[in-house]
């Protein structure tokens, strides 16, 4: 690929249970110690990652800076936070010609849940209840906060929803109708009913006195899943190559691939993991490549769905697969926004030249080596499966 037709990141910005700036994140990756911890949600305790009383503190002064804040969701609040983070980071000064493509798999939850109750309640709603939980929220507000001129997409696709917001951006700059892109995934989702929907597939964790309630990949006879649910956002950057960017990018974007899974379980995921398979080649193909460093999996902790995809590694690299690494284990599941805070964590460790291994015994053993290229994967419902390679 040649470098006029690279897509680079030159910025990002996110908060999470683990921080709310990159270095208090890379501090807490480097700790190895997971921020899951138990919860009073709705009628009962339940294992998840919400963010801590800092982060908490970042979303509550954007809350009171505007009167219309108020009203927003916690998904949308999360996404304008990280997405101011990014645009300085890059050096944006304008908002000529730059775009926003930022999803979410579930939306505005929190909000749209209390306006149900409401109608359950008192047989009627408040006349914001339509306008604060479309989905046009996320990138809707985060272009009216940083007066952004351009395009304003919001994207909901499962788990893959923030790369499937970065191929969109992608698009838009390599056809010359953008200059540069906003891209990204926001999940505020740590809900009752959100919960239930979990519990009721079987899928959520009940080992709430584990050390680590969360185990993708974990080394034992499996008897139950242990996926974790936990909240935040991750926005970044893009744009086209040029020779002025030499010295501020912190990634290139080299490859991207999907697949896609037949629909034959509640969860489409096959025995093989054949969308992943069919992902990660596509992925590798784009790129021009046939191998990489690093994978930063989906794995979600789930007995069907890890094995499923280390299946599908397997099935593309052999035995002598890439690192594997995780950040499940630390921050729970994030749903839309969880490809975009695996590629952060891939953005940390390319920097950093470290990573942190899986603090339990695993299905999986990877020699350490310098880490040039690294694949994020992703899984989600409805059997979309997506891949993208950076360095």
């Amino acid at each position: 690929m040649s470098k006029a037709s690279q897509i680079i990141i030159t910025g990002m910005g996110s908060i999470s249970p683990i921080g709310a700036d990159p270095n208090t994140m890379w501090r807490n990756y480097r700790k190895g110690m997971t921020k899951i911890q138990n919860v009073k949600i709705g009628d009962g305790n339940l294992c998840c990652a919400p963010l801590s009383e800092a982060e908490n503190d970042c979303i509550d002064v954007i809350r009171n800076e505007n009167k219309q804040f108020r009203h927003i969701d916690r998904s949308v609040l999360m996404a304008i936070y990280a997405s101011r983070q990014a645009t300085k980071m890059a050096g944006w000064g304008n908002s000529t010609q730059v775009g926003v493509s930022i999803g979410s798999s579930r939306g505005a939850t929190a909000t749209w849940e209390a306006h149900h109750r409401s109608l359950l309640t008192h047989g009627k709603v408040a006349p914001l209840a339509s306008p604060t939980t479309t989905l046009g929220n996320i990138s809707s507000w985060v272009a009216q906060d940083l007066e952004i001129k351009g395009p304003s997409i919001s994207h909901s696709m499962t788990c893959t929803t923030g790369i499937h917001s970065i191929a969109n951006g992608m698009a838009w700059l390599k056809s010359n109708m953008c200059n540069r892109f906003l891209c990204g995934g926001s999940e505020a989702a740590l809900t009752n009913f959100t919960y239930k929907q979990f519990q009721a597939l079987g899928l959520y964790s009940q080992d709430v006195d584990a050390e680590n309630p969360c185990m993708p990949f974990v080394d034992e006879e499996i008897t139950q899943n242990r996926l974790v649910l936990g909240e935040g956002a991750a926005v970044f950057a893009l744009e086209k190559f040029n020779d002025h960017h030499e010295k501020h990018i912190i990634a290139t974007i080299n490859g991207l691939g999907f697949g896609f899974e037949a629909l034959t379980s509640s969860t489409s995921i096959s025995d093989l993991g054949e969308g992943l398979e069919k992902s990660m080649l596509n992925a590798l193909d784009d790129a021009s490549i046939n191998n990489v460093d690093a994978i930063i999996t989906h794995a979600p902790g789930t007995i069907h769905g890890d094995a499923s995809e280390l299946n599908a590694i397997y099935k593309v690299f052999g035995d002598a697969h890439p690192i594997l690494l995780s950040n499940k284990w630390i921050i729970g599941h994030t749903f839309g926004a969880s490809a975009a805070l695996s590629i952060e964590m891939a953005i940390h460790v390319l920097h950093n030249q470290e990573y942190t291994d899986f603090p339990y015994p695993t299905r999986i053993s990877s020699s350490k080596k310098e880490i040039k290229t690294i694949m994020i994967n992703a899984a989600g419902f409805g059997g979309n499966c997506a891949s993208l390679i950076v360095s």
